[in-house]
């Protein structure tokens, strides 16, 4: 629903939406990182995988544990998560685990945006409108229960919490989470 506010902001906001519109139908105006020229680095985008318990599930004793992948970026070197997730997840795959994939089964996972300074003012190359772009660094990673029994919503309470202790010192954090999904 539109705030009243909004309205005298009309003819931007429609201004806006037919530049959006127009980005949506040319596939010749969008432009990625790879036509730019930029590059990727390939360790942080590269999977790993790593063991957990999934929430509410009760587990076989042979197969303890799902193998799923992460990115390398969300629990690399320098990620936050790497510490904050210890107990949720293992590094060390066992060779009792069960991989599944990403259709039966998808983790829970948070995704954390620590900022490093003040936001400055960017013009939207599609809507051409003005926004606060923040500087920072962006990790995500999936997490599981410390035990069979934990439920989704105290691991979040748990994460969310070992979060705010070990980022205090950020200008900033931002925090989302995702259920876990399970298709059986």
């Amino acid at each position: 629903m539109a705030k009243f506010s909004d309205i005298r902001r009309g003819g931007e906001l429609k201004e806006a939406l037919t530049n959006y519109v127009k980005y949506l139908e040319d596939m010749d105006t969008r432009q990625t990182k790879r036509q730019k020229g930029g590059s990727v680095d390939a360790e942080a985008v590269k999977p790993i995988k790593i063991d957990l318990i999934p929430f509410g599930v009760k587990m076989p004793t042979t197969t303890p544990k799902f193998t799923v992948r992460a990115s390398g970026k969300g629990l690399g070197a320098g990620s936050p998560l790497k510490d904050i997730l210890t107990g949720r997840i293992d590094l060390t795959v066992a060779p009792t685990s069960s991989e599944v994939s990403g259709e039966d089964f998808r983790p829970a996972k948070v995704t954390v945006f620590k900022g490093t300074g003040a936001g400055k003012y960017e013009q939207s190359k599609v809507t051409k409108l003005y926004y606060i772009k923040y500087p920072g660094d962006t990790y995500s990673a999936p997490f599981g229960a410390k035990a069979e029994a934990e439920e989704y919503q105290t691991g979040v309470k748990e994460v969310r919490t070992q979060i705010g202790t070990d980022l205090s010192s950020a200008k900033f954090v931002r925090i989302s989470f995702k259920p876990e999904i399970i298709n059986s």
